[in-house]
């Protein structure tokens, strides 16, 4: 009986021993993942700074334009991103996101109409509302060259000084 029962004991201890025993080696998977949120950013080289514009040569002149160049930056997507100009810190009377009327403004309070464009030219003005915003595209590319070009119309009539305004320019993504 006790022969017998020793071997019990024995073949219960190597099965127990055998669940122990592994092959190397050991295998399992982890998932690795990261998200990229929609991201843009823009650099400017600085203000437009217009020519010296002079209202009496208005029967001959032409409008006087200048530009500037910028950056936008976004991560690859498929929508578009929609680059917007506000109607600056002075815009006329009547003046709305989807037809900006902008105004520069002297030191003594007097004002010269002007435009942007987002190409030398064009006829719609650029806003900060339906199709007068532009659409740039970051499907194969992460980067945008844009002008932001300004008119000043021939024919506007402007007392002597400094004129300036202010506008913000938005990225839409």
């Amino acid at each position: 009986m006790r022969f017998l029962g020793g071997s019990i004991g024995l073949v219960g201890l190597m099965a127990v021993g055998s669940a122990w025993a592994q092959t190397s080696p050991v295998e399992s998977t982890m998932q690795v993942s990261a998200g990229v949120p929609a991201s843009c950013s823009m650099s400017t080289q600085g203000g437009i700074h217009l020519p010296q514009y002079n209202p009496v040569s208005k029967g001959t002149a032409s409008d006087t334009t200048a530009s500037i160049p910028f950056t936008v930056r976004c991560n690859r997507q498929s929508a578009p991103v929609y680059v917007s100009l506000d109607q600056g810190l002075a815009p006329a009377a009547g003046s709305s996101c989807s037809d900006p009327l902008r105004t520069m403004v002297s030191e003594s309070g007097k004002s010269l109409p002007y435009r942007l464009y987002w190409g030398p030219s064009e006829t719609v003005v650029w806003g900060c509302e339906g199709a007068n915003r532009l659409p740039v595209g970051f499907e194969q590319v992460i980067e945008n060259q844009l002008n932001i070009w300004t008119v000043v119309p021939a024919g506007s009539d402007a007392d002597v000084g400094d004129y300036a305004d202010t506008v913000t320019v938005s990225i839409e993504f």
